[in-house]
């Protein structure tokens, strides 16, 4: 049949299936009919003497059999639904011939008025009530059920809250703890969890072979791997029996927990990454060489020379400097190699080369060529590539 419960079948009007059976299957709903096809239907019925309805829930057509035509009727009528049931039976003395008074015939029957008198215990309470409220060690919120214990009431009149909302947590909740009375829980130690030894299908290398059994077994319980436990291997966890050392352990480990001290250690919350020291900026290590240095010698001359002027090739391949002494030197800028280098003093005279050119200045007075050096203070490279 239909499995959804009280649902409202409306739901399902667009679709086309009322619900869903015990199988999950759609209860698909059934052909809607004429009214012409339903009187005709009707009428068949009458002749053939059927009562047929329809079960909306189920969407099928239910013949009703005669036995439940006769418990609706009765049911509508007011009577009981089986006509089996008998309404008067007959009267069956169950007492006769016992003492009413034993039997408890009258055990029903009120007290007389006459016979009421106020319960002194009630009485007793009352007045104690009264006392303890005159006293003061209740009140009337007490008495109203608005407080279940005194000393809730007396706690909150300390604290001066008067039932208004406080902060659960205060932060000093440890600092209660130490100081409170009484000595301090501690709890146990926790059992570590099994491993794979203690499974009934282990790998191949918890199983022990005959050797260990028996140098296990000339070992104290204390001292071997497992305990008193031998790692076996089970075809399924159905074939695992009780085991025999379970009792004894356990008492072992009450033993344990009742009779081994235990003391209190404060652990302290460090999270372990701030125990790491923090790498420093790049910025913060600094001098350091942060670009690549190229020196730029003469070969064959030990002193420094003064650089008054230097300019760059338009392409930055090629240096061109001119010093105190009135020389051009053109370099390489990435090797810092000497290419060429011009002696400009003795203009007049076509200049000479350092590096073996035309002119005579090995031959000249070193007095008389120091005369005649002029610094070069300006110097430019031809922007035309072709040159």
């Amino acid at each position: 049949g239909n499995r959804i419960g009280r649902v409202p079948l409306h739901w399902y009007d667009e679709y086309d299936h009322v619900g869903y059976d015990g199988r999950g299957s759609k209860v698909v709903k059934s052909q809607s009919k004429d009214l012409l096809s339903q009187v005709l239907e009707n009428e068949d019925d009458a002749d053939k003497k059927r009562f047929v309805v329809h079960d909306a829930l189920n969407s099928r057509d239910v013949e009703l059999t005669p036995r439940q035509i006769e418990l609706i009727r009765r049911m509508q009528g007011g009577a009981y639904a089986h006509p089996e049931f008998d309404s008067n039976p007959d009267y069956i003395d169950y007492f006769s011939g016992v003492d009413p008074i034993k039997s408890g015939l009258n055990s029903d029957k009120y007290e007389k008025k006459a016979r009421f008198q106020p319960s002194k215990w009630e009485a007793l309470q009352v007045r104690r009530l009264l006392y303890r409220l005159k006293c003061g060690s209740i009140s009337q919120e007490f008495l109203e059920g608005k407080v279940r214990d005194m000393n809730d009431l007396i706690k909150r009149d300390a604290d001066g809250t008067d039932g208004r909302p406080f902060a659960l947590w205060r932060g000093d909740e440890e600092d209660e703890l130490a100081l409170r009375k009484g000595p301090q829980h501690m709890p146990a130690p926790k059992v570590p969890p099994p491993g794979h030894a203690f499974s009934y299908n282990p790998p191949e290398e918890y199983l022990p072979n005959e050797e260990e059994l028996k140098e296990w077994e000339e070992l104290d319980p204390e001292d071997r791997p497992y305990g008193r436990f031998v790692p076996k291997k089970f075809d399924n966890l159905r074939s695992v029996g009780a085991y025999e050392h379970s009792v004894k352990e356990r008492f072992e480990r009450c033993l344990d927990l009742y009779l081994c001290p235990r003391a209190m250690k404060r652990r302290l919350n460090i999270d372990p990454e701030s125990l790491v020291p923090r790498l420093p900026r790049a910025s913060d290590l600094r001098p350091f060489p942060t670009a690549r240095v190229v020196e730029y010698t003469v070969p064959g001359r030990e002193e420094h020379v003064v650089v008054r002027c230097i300019t760059a090739s338009p392409d930055g391949q090629f240096l061109a400097s001119g010093d105190e002494e009135g020389v051009v030197r053109v370099w390489e800028v990435q090797t810092g190699r000497l290419l060429r280098s011009w002696d400009l003093n003795d203009v007049v005279g076509g200049g000479r080369r350092e590096d073996g050119g035309d002119g005579d200045g090995e031959d000249e007075d070193d007095a008389e060529a120091q005369s005649k050096k002029q610094p070069i203070t300006s110097i430019e490279w031809n922007p035309n590539g072709s040159h």
